[in-house]
């Protein structure tokens, strides 16, 4: 899979394993210029949203129509979800982070 650019050094440095990391909340630093990085918050906000209605949803359609179906249905969607997010999601440079060449 392909790397991901930085918002800072505009490099294609940052692996996909880090990228969905990002999407779960954590810091992730740049391995060429070392910044430090995050997703934008209210796109992650909206992302976790709408992951969890998935699990309400298809739970409770599970719930009320006892079809086990439901819970692949939940499981496709979750990926699709996952997908998007370390596909879509923009990362933003944290305040306070320098580069590595800097003094």
């Amino acid at each position: 899979m392909k790397n991901f650019q930085c918002p800072r050094c505009k490099e294609m440095s940052i692996p996909p394993k880090d990228k969905f990391l990002a999407g779960l909340w954590r810091n992730i630093h740049c391995a060429h210029c070392g910044a430090k990085l995050c997703a934008y918050p209210i796109p992650m906000a909206l992302l976790y949203f709408f992951h969890t209605w998935n699990v309400i949803w298809f739970y409770g359609m599970y719930h009320f129509t006892s079809n086990a179906m439901h819970f692949l249905y939940m499981l496709i969607v979750w990926l699709i979800l996952e997908f998007i997010d370390v596909s879509y999601m923009p990362l933003a440079v944290m305040r306070g982070s320098k580069p590595k060449n800097s003094t």
